[in-house]
């Protein structure tokens, strides 16, 4: 009779087990293919984000590079603007004595000023020039309202000067000056090339954006035009200056009038390839400030790479996931402590939870031991680890800080995590001269913890340490209270630093 009771029973254990091992397999399954699934699909739009955030950073950095180069030759320019000015009161005086251009040796002059030189006539067309290619040129059909401008100037009497800009048919970056002939028939033009000057060579934003294509792989090509479309610093074979492709001239006018930037995605070599066009626009205080546009040509051949890459990862892990669910189940379903365990332990960190704590706080109030003390632990600024770094990276430090405390623990010492970034450690056995030691020990581990961080983020992150000794007199509440009020000490007091409950009177005092 006895032994098929055992049998029974034995039956019965068995089969609960078995049956709670199906449930938990299958949980676990569920469960984890949930995770994993919900993992991939927000790594998934992470990796696009991130992708996004990176041209976005890079188009930044374009912007940023190319208007502190303007800022830099804006200054510049001012030495540049007397040289031409200089220039062009000699022309207008010359022009006086001989207004019959014909006879002028545009070579001659070019020579002499080392400047180029235009006459553009009340149609606002150079007639004349020692550069033979811009000869014909019409700045009412080219430019639009830069060839209101130019009428504005003629009628003015007054010598101009733009900001650094591209000459139309070289595409080489010139200074040009401005001035009317007195009769006012003509619009004398001289040019400044720039590009042999040091501080040209020193800033120029081609050569940054020549870095830029260099350092980040999804960038095939970065080019700068002018409003005519020419292409700032590029030429083809036989030395014509490289213009806007046919196929991007739509998104290359609206975003030159709408002052908008647009994308255009198109199929180059098997590959998705976008063209992104932003406005620039510089020194708007000017009657004629600098307008171009940037073209930015990116791939996503690195973005479709890691999405293969972590897609195929998904498939592993399922693998991964069902058999180590099958594990899992098993050992759950065999060892009945296990939930026991679950209750006391922090499920992030390992150590001990809020319930073993008060647990262990009641026992040691009760017993009431002359050499019990509660040391209190916050994170000082962690908000800031979370909302600048991640969670995930807020987590790490906490399980970091949970390992030195089991680790740098005395014989006779609790520690656990209260919940959030406060820990507490109760500890027995111990002097205060070692329980101070002790504290300062963690104190110093902590910190390092958070070196890296603070010194590569400027986050101040560090810790903050309360102690209250118990008294025979002491409630659970008083001695935990005090510890509190200690530990607020130390944080009022600048944080990063120990504080004892029994120095606070003398602190006040």
């Amino acid at each position: 009779m006895y032994s098929c009771k055992v049998e029974g029973v034995s039956k019965v254990v068995k089969s609960f087990r078995l049956y709670l091992t199906i449930i938990l397999f299958a949980f676990s399954i569920v469960f984890s293919i949930a995770i994993a699934f919900f993992d991939y699909s927000k790594m998934h739009k992470q990796l696009h984000r991130t992708h996004a955030e990176k041209i976005d950073m890079i188009e930044d950095s374009i912007l940023q590079s190319m208007f502190t180069v303007d800022e830099i030759f804006r200054i510049e320019e001012e030495k540049v603007g007397s040289s031409l000015e200089r220039v062009l009161n000699e022309l207008v005086d010359r022009y006086v004595e001989e207004p019959d251009l014909n006879t002028w040796d545009f070579t001659k002059l070019k020579e002499q000023y080392n400047m180029d030189i235009y006459f553009i006539d009340e149609q606002n067309t150079i007639v004349y020039s020692s550069f033979q290619q811009d000869i014909g040129l019409n700045f009412d059909e080219c430019c639009g309202r830069f060839g209101k401008v130019l009428k504005e100037r003629r009628l003015s009497g007054k010598f101009t000067h733009d900001s650094l800009d591209v000459e139309q048919s070289t595409g080489e970056l010139k200074k040009f000056g401005y001035m009317p002939t007195r009769d006012q028939k003509y619009l004398i033009e001289v040019s400044h090339s720039m590009k042999e000057d040091e501080i040209f060579q020193t800033f120029s934003f081609l050569e940054k954006n020549k870095e830029l294509e260099r350092e980040y792989e999804p960038i095939q090509k970065i080019k700068v035009y002018s409003l005519t479309g020419a292409q700032l610093g590029s030429k083809d074979e036989d030395g014509v200056v490289k213009t806007i492709e046919d196929q991007f001239k739509p998104a290359f006018e609206s975003v030159k009038y709408e002052n908008k930037k647009k994308e255009v995605v198109v199929e180059e070599n098997g590959e998705k390839v976008t063209h992104r066009f932003i406005p620039y626009i510089s020194f708007k205080d000017r009657d004629y400030p600098i307008v171009r546009v940037i073209e930015i040509v990116y791939n996503e051949v690195e973005l479709e790479g890691l999405l293969q890459f972590y897609k195929e990862e998904f498939v592993y892990q399922q693998i991964i996931i069902f058999y180590a669910a099958i594990i899992l189940a098993i050992i759950v379903g065999g060892i009945s402590a296990q939930p026991i365990h679950y209750a006391l332990h922090d499920k992030l960190t390992g150590i001990k939870n809020r319930a073993a704590f008060d647990y262990e706080l009641n026992k040691a109030v009760r017993k009431s031991h002359k050499k019990t003390h509660l040391m209190m632990l916050d994170v000082d600024n962690f908000k800031r680890v979370n909302d600048e770094l991640g969670h995930s990276e807020g987590d790490r430090l906490l399980v970091d800080i949970a390992n030195i405390l089991n680790t740098t623990s005395k014989f006779g010492s609790m520690a656990a995590r209260l919940g959030g970034d406060e820990f507490a450690v109760i500890c027995t056995h111990m002097s205060r001269e070692e329980l101070h030691h002790h504290a300062e020990i963690l104190l110093k581990h902590i910190n390092e913890v958070y070196e890296e961080i603070n010194r590569e983020h400027q986050l101040e992150v560090s810790v903050s340490i309360g102690i209250a000794d118990l008294y025979e007199d002491d409630t659970v509440k008083t001695f935990y209270d005090h510890a509190d009020q200690a530990l607020y000490k130390a944080k009022r007091n600048g944080k990063n630093q120990v504080q004892f409950y029994e120095d606070l009177d003398a602190i006040a005092e």
